[in-house]
């Protein structure tokens, strides 16, 4: 034995260990990782305890494939905060490839900002959310559902500038769409559209608001 406990098989899915309670309440065991300080030493971004896959790779060596790890990453009495990183070996490295911190998941980041916040910065590789469906009675959606009376959209930015977007505008029962400059330029309200026009009374409506003396125009052009 290498360690306090050793437990060692030769059979495949062996060995087993096995936590078993016969209680007939609706709790049962559970595995705690405790790291109690003596000297009171404890700080921000202590590892509390960890799981570790080890494999052996081509060469014969023991190499460690995945882990998953707790931390308490701020210790302060009554605001408390911790951590659980997932990593997986990518290309013979160690990758964190999701975190659940303070309530918030990331995934490629161990600093989420939001409940969900995927991140990457692999040059030359597309950071892309996808959902998929290959059953031959469904379909592949995105669902965005927000409260009585609050919008809900998909905001588009560029280094962290806002470029454009589209929300339901739960007070008009509209779908916007948005430009750059945050101005709500296409209304699709029922039937009608409109360009300019957050209440259009035809199919198409198109208005324009500028000053000038010049009117709303709808321009053909075939270069």
């Amino acid at each position: 034995p290498d360690s306090i406990l050793h437990i060692k098989g030769g059979a495949n899915w062996r060995p087993i260990l096995k936590i078993e309670n016969t209680s007939t309440g609706n709790e049962s065991g559970i595995i705690q990782f405790h790291k109690v300080a003596s000297d009171s030493s404890e700080a921000d971004n202590d590892y509390l305890g960890g799981i570790d896959f080890y494999g052996i790779n081509d060469n014969n060596d023991s190499h460690r494939f995945a882990y998953m790890y707790g931390i308490s990453t701020d210790v302060s009495d009554g605001d408390e905060d911790g951590r659980i990183d997932f990593m997986t070996a990518k290309a013979g490295t160690d990758t964190v490839t999701m975190t659940l911190s303070s309530g918030l998941v990331g995934i490629g980041t161990t600093s989420p900002a939001s409940h969900l916040h995927i991140f990457s910065d692999a040059g030359g590789v597309d950071t892309i959310l996808e959902v998929e469906c290959n059953a031959t009675n469904a379909s592949a959606m995105l669902h965005l559902d927000s409260a009585a009376d609050r919008d809900s959209g998909v905001y588009f930015q560029e280094n962290g500038s806002f470029k454009g977007g589209m929300f339901n505008d739960a007070s008009n029962d509209a779908t916007v769409i948005m430009d750059g400059s945050n101005s709500n330029l296409m209304y699709l309200k029922g039937d009608k559209l409109g360009i300019g026009s957050d209440n259009p009374e035809s199919i198409l409506h198109i208005r324009e608001g500028s000053s000038g003396g010049v009117g709303a125009r709808l321009t053909l052009d075939n270069e």
